[in-house]
């Protein structure tokens, strides 16, 4: 029964980030959240689970100052740059851009205005549904509380129901031996 309480508190969760995600306009696939691992410890009288992403879910929560954008203008070599690379596939991805040198002249554009504006860029949120591109986690856990509780006041109901149960099963095997 553990299992199962856990695996519908996961679902919502990974429901509600989805939902967040989406909303302020991230999603291309959804893979950071569907790529979501949890993890559960129980250790005494409670339980901890904890949720695991991509690193670039907790970048774009985060949003990235432009003196910490890893772009210095035109090298020529941009080809090697990873973070010029993962421009360039966003821009593939994103533009549904096939031509290389095309996708490579965004991926430039794209560093240069995050150089100066930071990430998320001014322009980027015309993507979101919510007027924000960042705290997507902390938005999510927020506007969710309600359907997050009932999800964890049900698991803690069915603990509590099996222990009251082990416990009544005990008295009675104790009353029934004297």
């Amino acid at each position: 029964m553990i299992a199962t309480d856990i695996e519908k508190l996961e679902q919502v969760l990974s429901e509600v980030l989805l939902n967040e995600w989406e909303a302020q306009g991230h999603s291309m696939g959804g893979s950071i959240v569907k790529n979501l691992e949890y993890r559960s410890k129980q250790e005494a009288n409670k339980i901890i689970l904890s949720g695991f992403t991509y690193p670039y879910g907790n970048i774009i929560a985060a949003g990235v100052k432009s003196g910490k954008i890893p772009y210095s203008g035109r090298s020529g070599r941009g080809g090697t740059s990873l973070y010029i690379q993962a421009l360039q596939r966003y821009a593939q991805e994103r533009m549904n851009i096939s031509d290389e040198k095309k996708s490579l002249s965004i991926a430039f554009a794209i560093a240069a205005t995050q150089k100066k504006e930071g990430m998320p860029t001014r322009a980027s949120y015309r993507f979101s549904s919510t007027g924000k591109r960042t705290d997507w986690v902390e938005d999510a856990l927020k506007k969710n509380e309600d359907k997050i509780t009932e999800a964890i006041s049900a698991f803690a109901f069915n603990q509590l129901s099996v222990q009251f149960y082990v416990m009544l099963k005990s008295w009675q095997t104790m009353i029934n031996s004297n």
